[in-house]
């Protein structure tokens, strides 16, 4: 048995696999069901930083100072409409430097923190469930957001963001590098926090990560 997270079509497509091929979630969609995030007023915007050459190891146009002044325009934008933001990482050193780069050009502004690099998986997930919305470079932020109810948009430096996006059926919720811009990651952003999960289940979105692992374990202790 193989199970993919993305691309099924790949897989069967362009490697030589004839046996039990399957697209199924993320295990990390399940993490708000084993950690206990604390109740809080979720007032902050997330803002998830990433190393910037990312983009341009996966093809896009973006240098470094570019994605540096698109996140810091970002986030000044939003601060001047009144929002609160928290500048934060997924807890890779190179990530947390980046977010002292950002903020040298953000400036000095009472709507803007930072988050101390968490140390643990334990401690992002219940960093990322305090906040209102996330504007998410890592995926595993944009799956853990998705687990804990917090809206997100993703910037996309990887097909897989787009993959995860679209098997919630949130296709407004990233931005191409191609359209990078700070009024239309905002515009996203808005538009998800308006829309939330309604219309979209935890449980729906992973049973066939469940149905899969019972079948595997099934079948290897026969």
């Amino acid at each position: 048995m193989i199970t993919v997270r993305d691309d099924l079509k790949t897989l069967t497509e362009q490697y030589e696999y004839k046996g039990y091929a399957k697209r199924v979630a993320d295990s990390a969609c399940y993490i708000s069901k084993f950690v206990n995030c604390p109740v809080t007023s979720r007032e902050k915007i997330g803002i998830n930083c990433a190393r910037p050459e990312l983009f341009k190891e996966y093809g896009a146009n973006c240098t470094r100072d570019y994605i540096a002044e698109l996140m810091a325009n970002t986030v000044t934008m939003l601060a001047n409409e009144g929002y609160k933001c928290e500048l934060f990482d997924n807890g890779t050193a190179r990530d947390d430097t980046f977010i002292d780069e950002i903020l040298q050009k953000v400036g000095k502004n009472d709507n803007v923190t930072r988050k101390t690099r968490p140390a643990t998986g334990y401690e992002l997930v219940q960093t990322i469930s305090g906040y209102r919305a996330i504007i998410a470079t890592r995926l595993h932020a944009s799956i853990v957001a998705f687990s804990c109810g917090v809206p997100f948009v993703s910037l996309v430096w990887n097909n897989k963001q787009k993959f995860f996006c679209k098997s919630i059926y949130k296709e407004d919720w990233y931005v191409n590098s191609s359209d990078f811009n700070p009024e239309l990651i905002i515009q996203r952003l808005k538009g998800a926090i308006k829309e939330g999960y309604d219309n979209v289940s935890i449980e729906e979105h992973c049973k066939d990560t469940i149905l899969c692992l019972r079948e595997f374990i099934t079948e290897a202790f026969k």
